[in-house]
């Protein structure tokens, strides 16, 4: 296996990179296949492209080997947790130091792979209405502060907390559809064992990763 250190976040410009269906599993493919653009199959399948040769190459893994399964999510125990990848015949790579999250909006994608558990994401700006629609979902405070800003600046001020909030809830395994209004998460570069870091992501764009720190898996 390739030497990890703590934290590698990739920024991928999905229109830039090669889009190798080869390389994805029958679930992936099926996945891709249910999109109606062709452009969002592509950057789909470039965005798990990429994923896969990140992965391969730190495991020393054809990319085309990899297996994917989930844990149980940390809430309810259902199977839609964070991601695991597996080499064949081989334990969870998670148990080897191993860990990932993927995240892909319109043509940008991020991937984070760790030694402790993480999550990302990458969003483009919402337009006005929708980013009104969605500030509705979030905390009060979270709503108060937003709303408090310049209407100007109210998009980016939005899309950077929903990303951050969203990265983290990926890191601990559980997803937004809980709830997105439960507890507030301003403030998570404090948030107890955990480092969550907005991305410099490209114009029109936001990201975030969030990072166990390592004490806290122990």
């Amino acid at each position: 296996m390739t030497a990890l250190s703590e934290l590698n976040v990739v920024l991928c410009a999905l229109d830039e990179l090669p889009a190798d269906a080869s390389v994805l599993d029958a679930r992936e493919k099926r996945r891709a296949e249910r999109l109606h653009s062709d452009l969002d199959r592509r950057r789909f399948v470039a965005a798990h492209t990429a994923l896969r040769h990140e992965l391969g190459q730190r495991l020393d893994a054809d990319p085309a080997t990899l297996e994917f399964s989930r844990e149980p999510c940390s809430q309810c125990g259902g199977p839609h947790g964070r991601p695991v990848v597996l080499r064949p015949g081989e334990q969870a790579s998670r148990r080897a130091g191993i860990h990932f999250s993927l995240s892909h909006s319109a043509s940008q994608a991020l991937i984070a792979i760790a030694a402790t558990p993480v999550g990302v994401d990458i969003e483009a700006l919402p337009d006005a209405p929708m980013c009104q629609q969605l500030t509705a979902l979030l905390h009060p405070r979270e709503q108060a502060s937003i709303l408090s800003a310049p209407e100007e600046a109210q998009r980016t001020l939005f899309t950077r907390l929903w990303c951050r909030k969203e990265a983290y809830l990926k890191g601990l395994g559980v997803g937004l559809a809980h709830d997105s209004t439960e507890g507030y998460l301003s403030s998570l570069e404090r948030t107890p064992g955990w480092h969550v870091t907005n991305i410099d992501a490209p114009t029109g764009f936001a990201g975030a990763v969030a990072a166990a720190d390592a004490a806290a898996t122990v």
